[in-house]
């Protein structure tokens, strides 16, 4: 399970919404604490605009799965 949100004040973070994309994003104005993007899941764990980054080559932020160690 991915974790979003983790800092000093919130060591555990927030767990996976798993009907959303996995991509963590940070917010334009306030804290700047990244937390999962909000779009559903349209392409496998992603929403359209994070797979379309990667089908551009680009590289979204993406927390590491803890239950894959």
């Amino acid at each position: 399970m991915r974790r979003y949100g983790t800092w000093v004040g919130n060591r555990k973070g927030n767990a996976e919404d798993k009907t959303r994309c996995i991509v963590s994003v940070i917010p334009n104005s306030g804290w700047p604490i990244s937390h999962q993007c909000n779009n559903k899941r349209k392409h496998g764990e992603y929403c359209t605009l994070h797979y379309k980054q990667l089908q551009a080559g680009r590289h979204p932020n993406i927390p590491k799965d803890e239950t894959e160690e």
